[in-house]
């Protein structure tokens, strides 16, 4: 058997490819042709997104944050950060600090603004 190389990265699943997912491991009698269909699709984008993410210029714009977020105390880069590539450079998946008081006033002002 194959080792895995424990890379991992972040995915963003819908709740419908959760739904199939789940059923897959609980029920997989109850799946129909169009979930296997979904199985099959969200597999693939999972493999083109494992591959995207290990690409060199990711992972050095991953390093990069990394570097600037080591002079942060309030941010965070993980090493398995997504990063998303544009035409003029990357947005890079960072972890930023929120106290429980700026949280607290926050959802405060939201209820305010909801009640009126």
């Amino acid at each position: 058997m194959a080792t895995s190389d424990r890379e991992a990265y972040w995915h963003c699943l819908l709740p419908e490819e959760v739904r199939v997912f789940s059923a897959l491991v609980h029920d997989p009698a109850s799946l129909s042709d169009a979930d296997r269909s979904l199985m099959a699709s969200m597999a693939m984008r999972l493999v083109e997104e494992r591959e995207e993410q290990s690409h060199p210029d990711r992972r050095a714009a991953r390093l990069l944050m990394q570097c600037e977020a080591d002079d942060e105390d309030d941010m965070e880069v993980d090493d398995n950060a997504t990063v998303t590539k544009t035409e003029t450079g990357f947005w890079v998946q960072t972890w930023e600090w929120v106290s429980k008081e700026d949280a607290d006033e926050m959802m405060a002002e939201t209820d305010e603004q909801e009640d009126e």
